[in-house]
């Protein structure tokens, strides 16, 4: 019986541990010539949560976030917004290229 015990409890940790490992978005902001577009914002945000990242001079942010399903909005200085689903998945990274 403690060994059954002992058992569940350990399943129960570990699913808890990967309900809370966060999925991360490798996102590419670029230009409609491919060029990357630097310092670019990027938010992924929800029914219940707004995250938001800056990308780095080559246009690469990577937030993290918990897994769900998104709205990832790209902005830069001169260039339109745009805006795309995607779907995280814990401990995984997902990347996204949007122009």
């Amino acid at each position: 019986m403690q060994m059954v015990v002992g058992v569940l409890a350990a399943l129960v940790t570990a699913s808890l541990a990967a309900a809370q490992t966060p999925g991360t978005a490798t996102v590419q902001v670029v230009d409609p010539s491919g060029g990357g577009i630097p310092h670019a914002i990027v938010v992924l945000k929800n029914e219940t949560r707004a995250l938001d990242a800056t990308a780095d001079v080559t246009g690469l942010a990577t937030p993290s976030a918990r897994a769900g399903t998104y709205e990832l909005v790209a902005s830069g200085d001169g260039f339109e917004t745009c805006t795309q689903s995607i779907r995280l998945a814990a401990g995984r990274t997902r990347r996204v290229e949007i122009e």
